[in-house]
């Protein structure tokens, strides 16, 4: 949960995270799927800074889009994907 990401980068403040939004692929056009990925990782963003990460210093952002699918399931790939770096 976002709740959990936030208390793992309070107790370990030297780590940075990355955030991946993505979008099936399988449906509407490349532009608006692009858009709907940098929608998807802004909710997760201000979700994070309601718990009180630090952004801009403590991330890294990306929107995938449709350019890469890291699920064969297409439905799978509406998501955003975090990683501590």
């Amino acid at each position: 949960t976002i709740e959990n990401i936030a208390k793992f980068m309070e107790e370990n403040k030297h780590v940075k995270i990355e955030l991946r939004g993505y979008a099936s692929k399988n449906r509407g056009s490349w532009e608006s799927n692009y858009k709907l990925a940098e929608r998807r990782l802004k909710s997760v963003c201000e979700a994070l800074l309601q718990f009180g990460v630090d952004i801009k210093n403590r991330t890294e952002l990306r929107v995938e889009g449709v350019r890469n699918q890291p699920y064969d399931e297409d439905s799978w790939n509406q998501c955003v994907i975090i990683k501590a770096l």
